[in-house]
């Protein structure tokens, strides 16, 4: 979902979902911060399942990490943080 690490071009019904989620997400923060509610958008990085079976796996993630990854994401979203694009297994802030 994230224009600025496209770096490999491809994909692009994926990648214009994935932008376009990544556009709800951040209007709805931007919406529903009066009513005191956060939202998160996370990246679950790029999991090992039968969707990523064509990839290198020394650039997969067990669905474990991604999940650890996931849960601490929520556990740190706050209002100050509310519509932030996160990478689930590092934590980063993902570029828009």
């Amino acid at each position: 979902g994230s224009i600025a690490d496209n770096t490999s071009g491809q994909f692009y019904g994926y990648r214009a979902s994935k932008a376009a989620l990544n556009a709800v997400g951040k209007s709805m923060a931007i919406d529903l911060q009066e009513r005191g509610i956060a939202v998160g958008i996370v990246h679950p990085g790029l999991v090992d399942t039968d969707m990523t079976a064509a990839f290198p796996p020394e650039i997969k993630i067990p669905a474990t990490k991604s999940i650890e990854g996931i849960i601490g994401r929520i556990q740190a979203l706050s209002m100050d943080n509310t519509g932030t694009f996160w990478n689930a297994a590092t934590g980063e802030v993902i570029p828009w």
